[in-house]
């Protein structure tokens, strides 16, 4: 945990917030963010609880939008990502989604699942409700 620490702190000094405008069936959604979470399910590693209310079979995407916040706020953040009480403020905003939406952004690298990512591209998102199939293996051992 000390080093997962460690490496998000180095990562908040470095790294530059973003335009990004997100296209849905409902409309435009445009801002300058920190952070954006498309998630499926509640937690990030080590618990972190960025989309509370994510279901991995829902069909539903919840999309967190974080804003460039002040340095100082970012004890609470954490505090609240950690604890499960992580809520819409001026600086954060949760969306559900279950329509395909895209993603255009002046920047191109993401992360999935932790591994980073380029894409020269805008972003498609769409999610298939009750998709993932888990397959046990016969030299699986309980």
């Amino acid at each position: 945990m000390l080093n997962y620490v460690w490496l998000s702190l180095k990562a908040i000094v470095a790294f530059k917030p973003f335009q990004a405008t997100i296209f849905t069936e409902g409309g435009k959604i445009q801002g300058h963010y920190q952070m954006i979470t498309i998630a499926n399910t509640r937690q990030f590693g080590n618990n972190a609880l960025i989309a509370p209310k994510a279901k991995p079979d829902d069909g539903i995407i919840d999309l967190v939008l974080v804003k460039p916040f002040p340095f100082y706020l970012y004890p609470s953040f954490v505090i609240q990502l950690f604890s499960g009480r992580l809520k819409k403020s001026k600086y954060i905003d949760f969306m559900r989604i279950s329509d395909p939406f895209t993603i255009h952004s002046t920047f191109n690298t993401f992360h999935i699942d932790g591994e980073p990512v380029e894409f020269s591209e805008p972003i498609n998102i769409s999610v298939e409700r009750q998709s993932v199939r888990i397959i046990k293996s016969s030299s699986y051992k309980q």
